[in-house]
């Protein structure tokens, strides 16, 4: 059994024994190509926020163009849509309110972030299927997503709104910029023969714009191990779409 374990880690002996790997998009189809739709942004929290803010300035001008009056119940009713319903209302100057719609784009920031990177990305992952009767040992997988207009992948992951960022899962992989794309490593161990293993602890946030509507993207791996002489190499593929369903605002 000794020798027999001994062929299995001999790196000359790679792909003659034990290791016949397939790569594959995860999910219930296990496929090598994946058709996404491009996720338009449409309007980000902050420029919500100041859209609600202007109607509000709107609301006291007319009010007192009209009225001669700084409150009334537009008035309230556009406070309560900046601020919620369940806040007291309290009266608020057309000076106060142009400060606060200098800082939405700060105010904002984090729910931004997460409206880009998490609500508005795709969440892809790969995995490493050994059809072979033997294992493989100490794999790597490294993963170039090269450039393309409307194609980005989130730097890390982001917490929702009023969420610590604490709250956010460890595992999502480092992203290294390269002259003609990106690129992503992962440590994947052992993979058992007949074994599955998904590359990415977490999966990468895949941003998709409408730039991209009809390109092919080609995800480029390869994959190293003790009874590799060589990396696998190969890629995955992603075709993009238009997006088919209306964009909805996040209040």
């Amino acid at each position: 059994r000794a020798d027999l374990e001994a062929m299995f880690e001999s790196p000359t002996l790679a792909g003659s024994v034990g290791c016949d790997l397939q790569v594959v998009f995860t999910g219930a189809a296990l496929t090598p190509r994946l058709t996404l739709s491009a996720l338009p942004l449409g309007k980000k929290p902050s420029e919500l926020a100041g859209d609600r803010i202007r109607g509000l300035l709107e609301a006291k001008q007319a009010a007192h163009e009209q009225l001669g009056q700084t409150d009334t119940w537009l008035d309230r009713l556009a406070y309560a849509r900046v601020h919620g319903a369940d806040q007291p209302y309290e009266t608020q100057t057309p000076e106060s309110l142009l400060v606060q719609l200098s800082r939405t784009k700060d105010d904002n920031a984090a729910a931004d972030q997460y409206y880009e990177n998490e609500l508005r990305a795709h969440k892809v992952n790969i995995a490493l299927i050994n059809l072979g009767d033997g294992p493989l040992h100490g794999a790597s997988v490294v993963v170039e997503i090269p450039e393309m207009p409307g194609v980005d992948v989130a730097r890390r992951l982001y917490s929702a709104p009023g969420t610590p960022d604490e709250g956010v899962p460890a595992g999502y992989p480092p992203i290294e910029s390269g002259p003609h794309g990106l690129r992503v490593s992962s440590e994947v161990g052992r993979v058992e023969a007949g074994g599955r293993v998904t590359v990415f602890q977490q999966p990468l946030r895949l941003l998709l714009r409408q730039p991209a509507v009809g390109r092919n993207l080609p995800i480029h791996y390869a994959v190293s191990g003790r009874q590799l002489s060589k990396p696998l190499t190969g890629s995955l593929h992603v075709q993009i779409t238009e997006e088919t369903q209306r964009l909805t605002a996040m209040s």
